[in-house]
């Protein structure tokens, strides 16, 4: 049943990939050290504490065995750790616990045992033979990670990346994925160390994962109409007042809200303008200026603001999304996705 289930999401998700656009996601920000390789060990590792729930990893601390588990399958299943029984394609992996005990310090920089009570129904121990069934992993969904910062220390980098489940597509480039093939679901911070023992180049030093987004499926975004003006809106955010030129919208469920505002754009330059007056009111503010296409974004600690002054249009529009800090890159996310889906009268950003 599990099979032609799969098959069906499968054939689901193709049918829905050929109009549907590429899955959005966040513009990369420093990212310092790239590669396949490290975004292989990043999709491996985040992957596996998405699919297997565990939320931290604290350096020097045991390594769950959730998080073990889940790191084998995925490696076992996605070929990338080295195969024992001599057959690659037959859906198992079967591996003496002598071995994964030589493999783990290779995966993990913290101590990590063979599991001798295994705690997913996909992995069976009998004696010091362990048999992973890997013939579900990356088919009803595949769980990865898109880096978007990293940042390197000599043999240690730092990496924030965004983790998602996506329908059969594992191994593609997100622009290949269709966006009602993916589903974001939390923002994770993992530091790792490059090793020459690792079949991966990487171990694993610590992760941190950040809350559970609130509507990652943006596929299902509602597209509200204002009065001059359409955007793209997560489902927990609904219109809660509108006056002349400001329109309040409210969260359902958490302490957040996104305000639009229409002013008159005066002056030579009022992008500008409003730039240099942002930037003096809040000097630690992460400012993109994007004057070719007549917006800036401004990131503080709980805030996300778009300000766009369409050509000749003589209005300023000014988006500001607030929330709680401990979800900040969640929300960042969310109003890059607002900015791309946004128009009003005079311009389109999308």
């Amino acid at each position: 049943m599990r099979k032609l289930y799969s098959l069906f999401a499968l054939l689901v998700c193709l049918s829905l990939a050929v109009p549907a656009l590429a899955a959005p996601c966040r513009d990369p920000r420093t990212v310092s050290v790239a590669g396949p390789t490290l975004e292989t060990a990043v999709s491996l590792f985040g992957g596996a504490a998405l699919m297997r729930d565990v939320d931290a990893l604290a350096e020097g601390a045991p390594v769950p065995q959730a998080l073990t588990e889940g790191a084998l399958l995925l490696g076992y299943g996605r070929h990338l750790l080295p195969g024992t029984d001599g057959d690659p394609n037959d859906g198992a992996e079967t591996v003496d616990a002598a071995a994964l005990s030589a493999l783990l310090p290779g995966l993990f920089a913290g101590a990590a045992d063979v599991p001798v009570t295994p705690s997913c129904p996909c992995i069976t121990r009998t004696g010091d033979t362990l048999v992973f069934d890997v013939t579900d992993v990356d088919v009803e969904s595949a769980t990865g990670a898109y880096i978007f910062s990293s940042w390197q220390d000599g043999a240690r980098v730092t990496v924030l990346a965004d983790l998602y489940s996506a329908i059969a597509y594992f191994g593609e480039d997100m622009d290949a994925i269709p966006e009602d093939c993916v589903t974001w679901m939390r923002t994770a911070q993992l530091v790792l160390e490059e090793s020459e023992v690792s079949p991966l180049g990487y171990r694993l030093v610590s992760l941190a994962a950040y809350p559970e987004w609130l509507d990652g499926t943006v596929s299902e975004w509602t597209m509200t109409l204002g009065e001059d003006y359409e955007v793209s809106l997560p489902s927990f955010l609904s219109l809660a007042s509108s006056e002349d030129g400001v329109d309040l919208y409210v969260a359902d469920g958490v302490s957040a809200q996104l305000t639009i505002q229409t002013l008159p754009a005066t002056g030579a330059d009022p992008l500008a303008a409003a730039r240099a007056e942002y930037a003096a009111a809040y000097p630690d503010a992460a400012i993109v200026m994007e004057p070719a296409l007549s917006y800036f974004t401004a990131e503080t600690d709980g805030a996300y603001a778009l300000y766009i002054c369409p050509e000749a249009s003589g209005t300023l529009r000014v988006l500001t999304l607030t929330f709680p800090g401990e979800r900040q890159y969640e929300f960042s996310f969310y109003g890059e996705i607002i900015r791309n889906s946004f128009w009003c009268e005079g311009m389109g950003l999308g």
